[in-house]
């Protein structure tokens, strides 16, 4: 199973780090697209920073030629889009399946900052969802999905770790469970619907 990677936080770091420990000889991510800087993202995170032996690019716009063309260079199975702000268009969502994440329990807090809207809304629980990205803005099937209680004395920060770390128990689960049904199965749209 050959996934690329795409993602620009801190989470993006964690779940990319969790990915290359699950590797072996048929489970390997085999590229990364990241950003060399933003000024949108407070958790802003390079990812070239992290790797030495995997083809990277820096990208603006993750669906413009450049960067389409290195993704299809590298023949994935399957892209993995953790902590990225813009939408991924046709063209790609067309070519591969994607799996989005987005911390908070889906539908529910779509869009921007739902840790931040969490906490103001003053709820007692939120989510980690990995979805099956389609066109619209944090929507598509939900492929995995976690409670996260909001004790009283959490903030920004203490929360975003308490979903990050049941985050990352979910990506090893989902994703040795979509590698073991792809040594039977090749076709990965129909393994995730």
């Amino acid at each position: 199973m050959r996934i690329f990677f795409i993602g620009c936080v801190q989470f993006s770091h964690f779940a990319l780090k969790k990915l290359l420990s699950l590797q072996n000889e048929n489970l390997q991510v085999v590229g990364i697209a990241t950003k060399k800087k933003s000024d949108f993202n407070s958790d802003f995170y390079d990812l070239k920073q992290d790797i030495k032996n995997l083809p990277c690019l820096h990208v603006k716009d993750i669906n413009d030629a450049q960067s389409l063309k290195f993704i299809h260079s590298l023949k994935p199975d399957i892209i993995y889009c953790f902590g990225w702000s813009s939408l991924i268009k046709k063209e790609l969502l067309n070519s591969y399946p994607i799996i989005g994440f987005h911390p908070s329990k889906l539908p529910y807090n779509r869009g921007r900052h739902p840790i931040i809207w969490a906490l103001f809304l003053n709820l007692k629980e939120t989510g980690s969802s990995f979805f099956v990205m389609d066109k619209g803005a944090d929507t598509g099937r939900i492929l995995s999905q976690k409670s996260i209680k909001i004790s009283s004395k959490d903030n920004a920060k203490s929360l975003y770790e308490k979903i990050a770390q049941k985050a990352l128990k979910q990506i090893e689960y989902f994703t040795l469970k979509i590698y073991k049904k792809s040594l039977k199965n090749k076709d990965f749209k129909s393994i995730l619907y």
